[in-house]
């Protein structure tokens, strides 16, 4: 529920970018693709450490 609702806030701002007074799906899909959850990042990082300076 919280990862829901942190998504709410960035789709709203892309949805007033855009000139719309409502949050729709199609904002909502793409502040999905930007950000990941807590576990899906931990994944991230640690399948990808060899970028990343140590």
């Amino acid at each position: 529920l919280r990862y829901a609702l942190q998504l709410l806030t960035p789709a709203s701002l892309l949805g007033r970018v855009q000139g719309k007074e409502t949050v729709e799906r199609e904002q909502v899909e793409e502040i999905n693709e930007l950000f990941y959850d807590a576990k899906s990042s931990a994944k991230i990082l640690q399948d990808q450490q060899h970028k990343f300076l140590k």
